[in-house]
């Protein structure tokens, strides 16, 4: 694997535990250059330091920050990334990885959909190279390209973490899809977050599409607030 370090400045590396496994995260002053998943922390770590050669752990602040925002990003793919991209790669691989970012959440497309949406329909093989070598897992989410029968395709963090990814995304939206059919008035983001919780799906999929929650009684500051009530929303 070909080193970028001197692309990355100030390279620093924070490691944790999500939902699907370990994960490694990569960042420098220019933004968040890896998120790499596995079984095997070491691995992880060690293919980190092989890739970003001079990397040092982050103090603690700033990796728990970072790994927060990263969590969330996996676990709940639905809610905007909130970090800053530092993307190394080839202009071909930046190409075909800002197409990736256009699948939307809980949607799907084939490397030939893809690489007919960049304007290389005969270059098939190479997007899907592109795919493995994406060094961004779920933030470029290569984990949503199958093939055309409609089964799973390899990828590079795991078959197994492809399908729990898919699957989160889709359960996910599921429940935005059915909370904004109930929705009526408005209401601010901060309070969004106050009675539904950073992390519930509701939260990031109102953020997205503007969206308000449930009308309910008029709080102090006048904005309209509404009923949590958790059974009808999970």
């Amino acid at each position: 694997m070909t080193s970028v370090s001197s692309a990355v400045s100030g390279t620093r590396l924070v490691m944790g535990l999500s939902v699907p496994g370990a994960v490694q995260v990569v960042f420098g002053d220019g933004g968040v250059a890896a998120i790499m998943l596995g079984d095997d922390p070491a691995a992880l770590h060690e293919a980190a330091l092989s890739r970003f050669p001079g990397a040092v752990p982050a103090g603690k602040a700033q990796a728990e920050r970072v790994l927060a925002a990263v969590r969330a990003c996996i676990e709940t793919p639905w809610a905007t990334f909130g970090l800053p991209l530092d993307i190394q790669g080839t202009p071909f691989q930046k190409q075909v990885w800002q197409a990736l970012r256009t699948i939307p959440c809980g949607g799907t497309a084939t490397y030939t959909e893809l690489a007919a949406r960049i304007g290389s329909s005969g270059a098939v093989r190479a997007v899907a190279g592109a795919c493995a070598a994406n060094p961004l897992a779920v933030v470029i989410p290569c984990h949503r390209v199958i093939r055309r029968d409609g089964s799973l395709s390899g990828y590079r963090w795991g078959v197994r973490r492809k399908q729990w990814l898919l699957d989160q995304e889709r359960t996910g939206m599921a429940r935005g899809q059915k909370a904004r059919a109930i929705c009526t008035g408005s209401i601010r983001s901060a309070l969004i977050r106050k009675y539904a919780g950073p992390d519930h799906p509701c939260v990031g999929f109102h953020l997205r599409c503007g969206a308000s929650l449930p009308a309910g009684r008029r709080d102090r500051t006048g904005l309209q607030g509404f009923r949590w009530r958790p059974d009808k929303w999970r």
